[in-house]
């Protein structure tokens, strides 16, 4: 049978890699976002026996950590993306680009604080009961923020591909 700590360490390498990109999509830089998952899987396994939900648990805490780093360091949390990949169709939900694209985090970063959480919460999988209660926030609030992030992508997606057929490239945005 194995221990609390095995228990751990297997949730660790599950989920490290997830909760780095789930504090990135909040608009963090990679090392901000590395540093704050990190220090939340510590804080988590000091409290591995009395976590109930650590999925949710750890997300909170990382996000936590990298708005302290970020306030410790002065840094802001502005995302710089140096290097675009190519797109080809815009699609038609925001969040199929979004999930597997380079312009994703230039594109959480456009929206406001509130959408750019909730939609890291769903991007990351979970569902709007589960993201307004992990918020502190009502459902029928996570709804409107998913619905006018998706909007604000949508039209930012058309703005994109209109420049890049008129052969401004990704660099006008």
């Amino acid at each position: 049978m194995p221990n609390m700590l095995d228990d751990f360490e297997d949730f660790f390498r599950r989920e490290i890699s997830s909760l780095v990109s789930f504090v990135r999509k909040q608009g963090f830089e990679i090392e901000e976002a590395r540093d704050a998952a990190q220090e939340a899987m510590i804080m988590a396994c000091k409290k591995w026996e009395h976590l109930n939900s650590p999925l949710a648990w750890v997300r909170i805490a990382a996000k936590g950590a990298a708005m302290r780093n970020a306030e410790r360091q002065r840094a802001g949390t502005a995302c710089a993306i140096r290097n675009w990949e190519q797109t080809p169709a815009t699609p038609t939900d925001p969040a199929e680009l979004l999930e597997g694209h380079g312009r994703a985090l230039i594109l959480l970063d456009c929206l406001p604080t509130q959408q750019r959480e909730v939609m890291a919460w769903y991007l990351d999988g979970f569902e709007t009961h589960e993201i307004a209660r992990h918020l502190g926030v009502s459902e029928s609030t996570v709804r409107s923020s998913k619905r006018h992030a998706r909007n604000l992508l949508k039209k930012k997606l058309a703005d994109l591909g209109r420049l890049e057929a008129e052969g401004h490239g990704h660099g006008a945005w």
